[in-house]
């Protein structure tokens, strides 16, 4: 693949994975740090992506191993930065505004309690429901077993409904 041909493949998928990037890191100057990160490496890689065998699920997984890779870095070196929650983005204009209100905190909460989950529940969750994901296309991502993915993923949405349950916050769907 070519140096435009890779832009091009880019353009298709710099969204979805600015996104990801975002969730991952909680904050913007970190996520754009690791954005760079991914584009940068699977500029180098470019050769080795094969866009009829899902390019963007490589392109996540890059940025996925990437972050792990600055959490443990962060880690080693006791010095980590504090997290920021993602402000919601959800908008449905069909709604009223008390309602678009409503949905926005609960929006608010949901991420702000996800956002504390801990990595390896988190990652999966994100990737399932967010990008649509299936539990193969996770698995080989994160180079984990499909079994793994379906284990974090139900103990994810355990978790997650236990902590929205606990902290009082009504109005999600599984």
């Amino acid at each position: 693949m070519d140096a435009a041909e890779f832009e091009n493949f880019l353009t298709l998928y710099e969204k979805d994975i600015y996104t990801f990037c975002r969730y991952l890191a909680k904050n913007q100057q970190a996520a754009e740090d690791l954005y760079q990160e991914t584009v940068l490496f699977a500029f180098e890689k470019r050769d080795d992506i094969d866009a009829a065998r899902n390019p963007k699920s490589f392109l996540l997984a890059v940025a996925a191993g990437k972050w792990k890779s600055i959490v443990r870095k962060a880690s080693r070196r006791a010095n980590i930065a504090p997290e920021f929650p993602l402000e919601p983005n959800i908008i449905d204009t069909a709604q009223t505004p008390a309602q678009l209100l409503e949905q926005k905190e609960l929006t608010a909460n949901v991420i702000a309690v996800v956002n504390r989950l801990n990595e390896k529940l988190r990652i999966p969750l994100i990737l399932h429901y967010y990008n649509d994901f299936s539990i193969e296309e996770i698995a080989a991502a994160l180079e984990i077993p499909a079994g793994t993915v379906k284990s974090r993923l139900h103990k994810a949405r355990k978790t997650l409904k236990n902590l929205l349950e606990k902290e009082g916050i009504n109005g999600y769907r599984e």
